[in-house]
């Protein structure tokens, strides 16, 4: 369980918003144009450490907290985690047989160091996957039944049929393929990053999502800002996210209190009278669904669908089902003062 606390500015948040308006001098900025940006600035606190940025090496979910704002699947799962909806892939077609799959590919779409996203790319990140093994990619080898050369493997083949479009061919039918593909494992790296080491695609990760890498170690606090040629117009509302490494529940809790962090994650339940007693803080419970993914039921389980929480100052926060939040659309309402 978790739960969000924004109660007056504290000194960090004030640092990093200057950081970030550094062509403004203090003088130039008047009490109401700091409640403003500070709108734009979250600290999450989560109860873990990240261990990869690569979101196709992912063993365990604290990661995916970060990696689902940086990377975006070719679909996702609604907000009640119940259909699949469009993402990097406009619409798609199957064939009767349920062997082959057509995906329309959005156009305009740019990764971060301002490659095209397209076909090709596409193809790359599955060919990468199906050319590893299951210490390197363990969800791919889970979820598809093995790699290439494998009798049992589900992926045939995967081609470019244009620039905007791509054909995955089965060698047997899926049911759960669509909402397999939905899952953060399979996101689209930009290609440019797979000739990288290892030790430098975790200092350079790049995606097509609304924000982007900047800074940060992996046991300690991450920091992301938004991405200013991402394709949704107007997104995200963000411009910078802290994912702050706070292990200890006590100490993520009292960092919560003291307004150092704006959202805490897993949150204990023994403490949940603390903050039903707290005025500036609430509750909000995350929908709890078992085994969406039907091919791979241990990877999803009852702890990737902690509880979340927000204050009445976070706008437009849905916890989705999966447990792995997309920030795109969080916005804050903070009272201007008298």
């Amino acid at each position: 369980m978790g739960k969000i606390k924004f109660g007056p500015l504290a000194l960090i948040m004030i640092v990093a918003l200057l950081a970030m308006l550094g062509a403004c001098s203090s003088s130039d900025l008047d009490d109401e144009t700091m409640q403003q940006n500070a709108k734009k600035i979250l600290v999450y606190g989560h109860s873990g450490n990240s261990t990869t940025l690569d979101p196709a090496h992912l063993k365990e979910g604290d990661s995916s907290h970060v990696t689902v704002n940086l990377y975006e699947t070719l679909v996702n799962l609604n907000a009640l985690g119940t259909t699949v909806v469009p993402g990097l892939a406009e619409r798609w077609e199957s064939s009767e047989d349920g062997l082959t799959y057509t995906f329309q590919l959005r156009k305009d779409v740019k990764f971060h160091d301002d490659t095209d996203f397209n076909a090709d790319t596409v193809m790359k990140n599955f060919e990468r996957w199906t050319n590893g093994d299951a210490e390197e990619f363990p969800y791919y080898g889970s979820v598809f039944n093995g790699f290439k050369g494998d009798d049992s493997r589900i992926i045939e083949s995967v081609s470019t049929d244009s620039d905007d479009k791509i054909t995955i061919k089965l060698n047997h039918p899926q049911v759960s393929f669509l909402k397999n593909l939905t899952m953060s494992p399979f996101s689209i790296v930009s290609p440019t990053v797979f000739e990288q080491s290892n030790e430098e695609f975790e200092s350079n990760p790049i995606g097509t999502g609304p924000f982007q890498y900047v800074e940060g170690k992996q046991n300690e606090a991450i920091v992301v800002v938004k991405f200013q040629g991402y394709w949704q117009e107007g997104l995200p509302e963000l411009e910078r996210v802290t994912f702050k490494s706070i292990p200890n529940h006590t100490a993520r809790l009292n960092a919560l209190i003291a307004g150092d962090i704006d959202l805490a994650d897993s949150i204990n339940p023994t403490d949940r009278m603390e903050v039903a007693g707290d005025a500036d803080l609430q509750f909000v419970e995350r929908p709890f669904m078992e085994n969406i993914y039907e091919d791979a039921p241990s990877i999803f389980t009852a702890d990737s669908t902690s509880l979340f929480g927000a204050t009445k100052y976070l706008l437009d926060f849905f916890p989705q089902a999966t447990g792995y939040d997309v920030l795109t659309q969080v916005e804050f309402e903070l009272p201007i003062e008298d």
